[in-house]
């Protein structure tokens, strides 16, 4: 299924930062879509198990969320639990199945083995394995009607986001994509979101189940366009920073200097480790 055209030929490139209203001598920012494991930020106590979105100016909570996704990846990410923070992660790239998938460590695929390699690993390597985790990447824009974190009436509207999508969350979404081989593009329809609880025990987590809503063909919406020409430029750039910190670790010459730099998002879909049973 093609999420994204292959090029944007006689087109004008757009700055994302300018799309999002975020423009910064610095580096361009995506908004983080996905569901809110946070009890509490600042001592506010926060709605755990809806949707949370940077609406530019604070976070919007809710449950009544709409996207038109533009762009369906894949990514794998380590996690460091001792520094709260991503200590490696690959490109974005298109088929789950690929192994030699370039990572910013210098290595593939974060050194993530398939699920069935992992099973035949020492125990202690395969707890390290635990820290790669799979993503579905989504790009696009998303609309969300709710409150803040102080309880008053809040809206994210047409905000471009990158939302990450793993565990009990992968088969849903990638079945969804899977269905449009059948309809079209996927970015020719707003997407509906709801959002289900999950059984795991002492655990808590929720599901993100996208559902496909009335045709809004892109081409019929020059703004929405605009906005895919700028994740595409955005994902362009956020690989090439990635392969110039491969190359630069596999002793390689480094020739172009990106100016803007990848940006780390936190994680947006969180759950437990039994559900992280990838086959790929």
């Amino acid at each position: 299924m093609e999420t994204l055209p292959a090029t944007l030929e006689d087109t004008t490139s757009t700055d994302l930062a300018i799309l999002t209203g975020t423009a910064s001598t610095e580096s361009t920012h995506l908004a983080s879509l996905g569901i809110n494991y946070q009890k509490e930020d600042g001592g506010v106590k926060l709605p755990r198990g809806i949707w949370r979105l940077d609406n530019g100016k604070e976070d919007v909570f809710g449950t009544d969320l709409t996207t038109k996704i533009m762009g369906a990846d894949f990514q794998v990410r380590e996690y460091n639990k001792k520094k709260e923070q991503y200590v490696g992660e690959t490109i974005l790239y298109r088929n789950g199945y690929d192994l030699n998938i370039e990572d910013n460590q210098g290595g593939y695929r974060c050194g993530k083995v398939t699920y069935k390699q992992r099973e035949s690993l020492p125990e202690a390597e395969q707890i390290a394995q635990q820290a790669k985790k799979f993503y579905r990447v989504l790009l696009g824009v998303a609309t969300l009607k709710g409150k803040n974190a102080e309880g008053k009436k809040a809206i994210a509207e047409d905000v471009p986001f990158i939302m990450r999508l793993r565990g009990n969350s992968l088969n849903p979404i990638n079945e969804y994509l899977e269905s449009f081989k059948k309809v079209g593009n996927v970015h020719d329809y707003v997407t509906n979101w709801t959002i289900k609880e999950g059984e795991g025990g002492n655990v808590d987590f929720w599901i993100a189940l996208p559902g496909m809503g009335k045709a809004s063909p892109i081409m019929e919406n020059p703004t929405e366009y605009e906005t895919l020409k700028g994740l595409m430029e955005w994902r362009q750039e956020y690989n090439d920073d990635i392969m110039s910190k491969w190359r630069k670790k596999n002793g390689m010459n480094v020739s172009k200097t990106l100016a803007t730099e990848a940006i780390e998002v936190a994680a947006v879909i969180i759950e437990p480790e039994m559900d992280d049973k990838i086959p790929f």
